[in-house]
Formats: C-alpha cells, sequence, structure tokens
C-alpha cells in the first residue's frame, strides 16, 4: 500500500522509473499533514494577528506600537518563505516547526491588517452612541467595534488561510511532509505525474478553503450587516 501511489504515477508515466524511491507517504498522509499545517498556522495568525489590530488601533498606543507593528508583520511577508525558513533551522532544525513559523510570519498580515481597517472604519457616530450610554473603551470594543468588524476580520482570515496553503508547499523541502513533498521530489526526480500528485490536490485544497470560509463567513456575519450590504 506504501508504494501504491508510485505504482499508480508509474502506470501513467511508465517511462520514468524513478518514481518509486518516492517515500512521501500516502495522499491521505500528506493531506492530512498539510491540513494541520494550514489550520494550525491559521489559528495562530489569528490569536497573534487580531490583538496585535486591537492594539495597533487604541489610541494610546496607536502613534507609538502602530508603526512597529506594522512594519514587522510587513517585513513577515516580504522576506521569501524559504529564506524564513533558512533563517529558522540553525535554531529550530528540519520539520514542522520551521514551516509553521514561515505560514506565521507570511500569513499574519492579512490578518493584522483586516483587523486594523475594519476597527478605524466603525460609525464614529455608533462609537459615539455607546459612549454616550456610558460604555467603556472595552465595552465599546467588545459590544460595537468587534461585531461591526467581523466581515473585514473574517475576509483577512480567509486570505490567509488560502496563502498558507500555497506557503505550506515548502514544508516539503525540510521534512515536514505534506503534499509539497511530492511537487519537490517530482521536481528532483523529474517525474511530472509526481509533481501533479502534489500540486493538484494543494490547489483543489486552497478553493475548498476558500469556499468554506466564505461560507463561515456569510454565517458569523450579523444579520444587521448583511442586510445593510445587501442593500447597497
Amino acid at each position: 500500500m506504501e508504494d501504491l501511489h508510485a505504482r499508480i504515477l508509474l502506470a501513467v508515466w511508465p517511462q520514468y522509473p524513478n518514481a518509486l524511491p518516492f517515500q512521501g507517504g500516502t495522499m491521505w498522509q500528506m493531506g492530512v499533514r498539510t491540513v494541520e499545517l494550514v489550520l494550525l498556522s491559521t489559528l495562530l495568525c489569528v490569536v497573534i494577528g487580531i490583538p496585535l489590530g486591537v492594539i495597533a488601533t487604541r489610541p494610546r498606543f496607536r502613534d507609538e506600537w502602530a508603526p512597529v507593528i506594522d512594519g514587522l508583520v510587513n517585513a513577515g511577508q516580504t522576506i521569501p518563505s524559504l529564506a524564513i525558513v533558512a533563517l529558522a533551522l540553525p535554531l529550530l532544525g528540519f520539520g514542522f516547526v520551521p514551516a509553521l513559523v514561515a505560514m506565521v510570519l507570511y500569513g499574519l498580515l492579512p490578518v493584522l491588517r483586516n483587523t486594523a481597517v475594519a476597527l478605524e472604519t466603525v460609525d464614529k457616530a455608533q462609537l459615539d452612541a455607546g459612549r454616550g450610554m456610558g460604555m467603556t473603551p472595552w465595552q465599546l470594543l467588545w459590544m460595537v467595534e468587534l461585531p461591526h468588524s467581523i466581515p473585514v476580520i473574517l475576509a483577512g482570515i480567509r486570505t490567509s488561510a488560502v496563502l498558507n496553503v500555497g506557503v505550506a508547499v515548502i514544508a516539503g523541502l525540510i521534512g515536514a511532509g505534506g503534499f509539497g513533498t511530492a511537487i519537490v521530489h517530482g521536481i528532483d526526480l523529474r517525474v511530472p505525474p509526481l509533481v501533479w500528485y502534489g500540486a493538484v490536490p494543494t490547489a483543489l485544497l486552497a478553493v475548498i478553503m476558500d469556499f468554506f470560509l466564505r461560507r463561515l463567513e456569510e454565517i458569523l456575519t450579523p444579520r444587521g450587516l448583511r442586510l445593510r450590504a445587501a442593500r447597497r
């Protein structure tokens, strides 16, 4: 069973017997590892990015911390993911963790930026109404700002998740597993079907992830905001 996928490749592309040395695991094993990387990295992007976005928009921190946070996150996405992995290898070694670090740094920007933009564009009249009712800054954040920012924040999370699906391919370069393993081995062995064996499921995973997160975005968006968007 372990070599079944390679034998299928040989049946499709018999002139490439070098496909048999591939030991990246079955389609199911590679898929599970890729999904693990994507879900965990996206979760970490949410846990880190939303609080940083909130901090960057608070009056007491905006002038001092917002430029620093924005600069660091922009740098994380500007640096190529392979360079991030190379820098992390001396400290983290090969495997799951350095791939996860690279994916988090790459996927953090959409979550943070969408959070900051969403909070900055909340209707000032609603904030004034909340203050007039005696709400504290934290109550305004939880009861007014965040609920009205949900659609934009969720769009950032969706962008981050889809981006992380693509970046997850680098996991194959450093022994973390996933569909990237098939792609890397296919390139090394010059076996196009082996490349497709990893590339096609990766593309499908990105489409599926986008579809389900878009549906989740529709479900979690407050009904009033959906009605307002429908009227526009």
